[in-house]
């Protein structure tokens, strides 16, 4: 029987139905399986191998919006912000509606989901950051965008039934540092098990609950730095992550 061979267009799901007792439990699955979505059935001369998606899957959308991504990493670190980077295009040619590309996000437990609006970084390429969370949470998120044309799409298709997800590791144990001033600022901290690079940052203020982005992200187990006149407090985070990955993720350069 025909069911698999269905077809979804936008919010609908179109499902190839025979007439047949197993008609009713084959709508009920997909109505389980795709919340949010109507399910309709159409009857026709189907065959197994020859129905709905099959005859249809031929006609193109030309105006299409796609969605490109490429999801994150099963395992981030705690406490940093998680980017996103997403391809955006509208071949119908008409302008996205700047409020609708964002990317929404919740955490396992959670019910709601959080937005934060994507920004435009080049021609169709956009990003955001979902901001850090403590270890051993569970990260569920979509993207989303619509444009003038009346297209909508999400990332993954199903949106926030089918969101992507990633986890936030334990964590690892914080490095101890000190500091020598006999020629410049030198830090140096010590090895820390399972830490694959070190994340540098520096504030004048030591209780601040934001020290902003690393001055430096670095394998090595201390950091130099020449003499300021101001007094200036120093910390470092361990990270499991690559400085690769990790310069890609924050956008700082400094060895």
């Amino acid at each position: 029987e025909p069911y698999t061979n269905s077809l979804i267009v936008n919010n609908t799901v179109y499902v190839p139905i025979m007439n047949s007792s197993n008609d009713s439990a084959a709508l009920a699955v997909y109505q389980n399986a795709m919340p949010g979505y109507e399910v309709l059935g159409f009857n026709h001369s189907w065959e197994s191998t020859d129905a709905l998606h099959c005859r249809i899957n031929g006609i193109a959308d030309t105006g299409m919006l796609s969605i490109s991504h490429q999801p994150v990493s099963s395992e981030q670190s705690p406490f940093q912000d998680y980017l996103i980077h997403a391809k955006i295009t509208a071949f119908s040619n008409n302008s996205l509606y700047s409020d609708s590309i964002l990317v929404y996000y919740k955490t396992e437990g959670e019910s709601l989901y959080q937005s934060v609006v994507m920004n435009q970084d080049d021609d169709d390429y956009y990003s955001a950051a979902i901001p850090g969370y403590p270890g051993d949470t569970t990260i569920n998120y979509y993207i989303h965008a619509a444009d003038y044309s009346g297209r909508s799409e999400n990332h993954p298709y199903i949106g926030k039934y089918d969101p992507h997800t990633f986890t936030v590791s334990a964590g690892l144990d914080s490095p101890v540092i000190s500091i020598n001033m006999d020629n410049g600022v030198r830090i140096e901290w010590n090895e820390i098990d399972g830490a694959v690079s070190y994340l540098v940052y520096a504030s004048e203020n030591p209780y601040a609950e934001d020290w902003g982005r690393p001055i430096a992200i670095t394998s090595e187990l201390f950091y130099l730095e020449s003499v300021e006149q101001r007094q200036k407090y120093f910390m470092v985070k361990a990270s499991t992550q690559t400085t690769e990955i990790l310069r890609k993720q924050t956008e700082v350069t400094n060895e």
